[in-house]
């Protein structure tokens, strides 16, 4: 999770090509983590973490994390 989690932050700052180096290295690790995975975790009365989980699937995405 850790190499998705740095994924997801890189991307966010701009820095693509870390970032999906960081994604391949976490696939090769954990080869069915998906975006999907994520955003499927119960949400909660707590506006900053649906935010935060939000930030994180954007990330992921941006970093080109499988969908499903």
């Amino acid at each position: 999770m850790s190499h998705f989690l740095l994924a997801a932050a890189l991307a966010q700052l701009g820095r693509l090509s870390e970032a999906r180096s960081e994604v391949s290295t976490g696939l090769s690790i954990n080869p069915t983590f998906t975006v999907a995975r994520i955003g499927v975790a119960p949400s909660t009365d707590n506006p900053a973490f649906n935010v935060g989980r939000e930030r994180l699937i954007d990330g992921l995405r941006k970093a080109e994390v499988p969908e499903e």
